[in-house]
Order: C-alpha cells, then structure tokens, then sequence
C-alpha cells in the first residue's frame, strides 16, 4: 500500500469526523472548527488521486480518468441540492445531514485502505532528485499560467454557488424549491455531461495536437462567459430559458478538470505532482473562492445602493437589492475571460516545458 493511498484513506476518516462533529456544533466558533476540519481532511485527496491517476495512464488518456474522478463534484452537488432539505425536514433536525454523512464516510476510507501494491506511475528511487521543491513548481511557466486560471474558475465557482439562489429568488421571482431544483440541475447535472464527454474530446484532441488540451479549455471559457452573458440579459418572464442558458455555459467550465489537470502533470516531475497539485487547490480556493462571494456579494450591495439612490425611493428594498445582485454577477464573464488568457498563455508555454521536463527525465535514466 503506497504512502499516497494512506494519505486519502486518513484524510477521508479524519474530514468524516469532523462532518459529524458538525452535527453537535454548539456554536458558530464550534461550527467553523468544523467545517475547517473537514475542509483541511477534504484537501489531502485530490493531490493524491489525480498523481495516482497521472501514473496508471499515459499523458494522452488522461482526461478521461480524471473527468469520472471529479465526478464526485457534480455528482455531489446534485445529491446535496436533492436529498440535504429532505433528510433534515424528515428527522426534524439540520444536524441529521452531518451525522449520517459519516456513515459512507468510513465505508469508503476503508475501501481504500483495501487498496494494496505498489501503484503503477509511482516515483521510481532512481528518479529525479528535486532540490528546493516549491521553487522549481514555480519555475514552471505553465504551472503558474494554469494556476492563475484556477483562481479565475473558482471565483466563478464559489461566487456563483454563494448567490445564484438568491438571484433565481428575487429577479426571477422563483420560490426556493424552484430556486434549488434549478440549481441542482446547472451546478450538478451539466457536470455529468461536461467531465464524461469532455474528457473523451479532451483526449483525442491531445492525440491530435499537443496544445490540443490546453486550447480546448481556453476557447471553452470564453464561450462560457458569452453564454453567461446572453443567460444575464434574459427577461425575468423566462426563467427556463436563464436556466437552459447558463447551464450551458456553466457545462463549458468543466475543462479545467479534464484538460488542465492533465496538462499540469505533463509539465511537473512524478515526484511533484502531488505536491503541485496541492499548490494548485490551495490558491484556487484561498484566492478565487474566497474573493468569489466576497466580490460579488460587496457589488451587489453596491449596485442596490446605487439603483435606491438614483430613484430616490426609500422603498422598494426588494426590487433594490434583486436589481443589485444581477449586476454583480456581470463580473462572472469578466473571470471566465481572464481564465481564457490564462490558459492561452499555459498554451503558449506548454510544449516547451513538457519538453524540458522529458529531457530531463531522459538524462536521469
């Protein structure tokens, strides 16, 4: 059993616990140290798997892998949109959710302890010797190029996730279930379709071309961001067609998972991927998910103050403050278009760097 596989195993029990400490928070502060435990559990498995998976597969297939692994997001997304309401009406009790997420919790850790062997891809005794690690990560001009991109996708992300909600409440004027169950079907739904068949493009573009990875995600997020536009410029009489528009741009993010993930493990040494990997997620949510909601919530507020002033109308507040956050949510488009130059340029970067990395390998056999 590889050092790797440990690793999700614990860090799966260890944010397993935490969740269910969640249930018995007896305050705000108790239910923040919470959450921060299962956050930091939370972060041990993503770095890990996809360096696993980078190993079992050659550079060209590796889209496809990581599109069913990151499955977990969409598919997670829809099951909490669709059963968390359900489980704490039926036991009377928002604890119910955190307490019985433990139980599938600890079923999996132990389906991955069962995981035995030497995993195939695993850096070798023999391989490069990384002197200052974090230094030589850094050194990468596609790994910052793509980690810039990732903070753009999260801002997204968590910005969007923190108000979509509210903005299907009071522009559109959908109840909260509505709001919920369309929310479910972009966040969660579009995932399915945008990591399966994304991947499988992902990977006979790469066949194809060696920028082919890096371009299709580039020119995904600008389609993105013109479909989320034409989603912000529907009347509030057609919420269906909202619904249909920005699930279609939102589907079109999915390729940072199945082409960038990918494609920064074609530019960082075996022995780095993990540890890259980590880097990656750690910007992209410190930055990007926590600036998103914290951007979009402060323009909402200011747009709102905005429009009460300029119809000098004390009242209103409700039309004011739906007013203000469908503003706000302009600045969406506006990330995904600097993700798009991001990667541009990773695409620009690429070849050179995954060819220094294959000589140097080569010299090290």
């Amino acid at each position: 059993m590889t050092s790797r596989v440990r690793l999700m195993g614990s860090g799966m029990l260890f944010w397993s616990f935490f969740s269910a400490l969640s249930g018995f928070a007896w305050s705000f502060p108790a239910f923040l140290i919470t959450r921060v435990g299962v956050g930091i559990g939370e972060a041990t498995l993503a770095p890990a798997a996809t360096s696993i998976i980078s190993g079992l597969f050659p550079s060209e297939q590796r889209a496809k892998p990581t599109g069913i692994y990151m499955l977990g997001i969409p598919l997670g997304s829809l099951l909490a949109f669709t059963t968390v309401g359900a489980i704490a009406h039926h036991f009377n009790s928002w604890r119910a959710p955190f307490l019985l997420s433990f139980v599938p919790g600890i079923i999996l850790a132990f389906l991955i302890f069962s995981l035995s062997g030497s995993i195939p891809g695993a850096p070798k005794k023999e391989s490069l010797t990384i002197k200052r690690p974090f230094r030589a990560i850094f050194a990468v001009p596609t790994f910052w190029s793509i980690a810039l991109a990732g903070i753009a996708c999260s801002f997204v992300t968590f910005g969007t996730n923190a108000f979509l909600v509210p903005l299907l409440q009071r522009h559109f004027g959908v109840n909260l279930q509505q709001a919920g169950m369309y929310t479910g079907l972009i966040v969660g739904v579009t995932g399915l379709i945008g990591l399966t068949a994304g991947g499988w493009i992902a990977d006979n573009l790469q066949a194809s071309y060696r920028r082919g990875r890096i371009l299709m995600a580039a020119f995904s997020f600008i389609a993105s961001a013109a479909l989320i536009v034409c989603a912000l410029l529907v009347s509030v009489e057609h919420v269906q067609l909202f619904v249909a528009l920005f699930a279609l741009g939102w589907l079109l993010q999915f390729p940072l998972y199945v082409c960038l993930y990918p494609a920064l493990h074609d530019v960082i040494p075996a022995e780095l991927r993990a540890t890259s990997m980590s880097m990656f997620i750690s910007a992209s949510t410190l930055i990007g998910g926590s600036l998103g909601p914290v951007a979009v919530g402060l323009l909402s507020d200011h747009f709102a103050l905005k429009a009460q002033l300029a119809a000098n109308s004390p009242t209103m507040e409700e039309v004011f403050r739906a007013a203000g956050l469908h503003a706000a949510l302009g600045i969406i488009p506006i990330a995904l278009l600097c993700a798009s130059a991001a990667t541009f340029f990773a695409a620009w970067k690429f070849v050179k760097d995954a060819d220094k990395l294959r000589s140097a390998e080569q010299i090290a056999r």
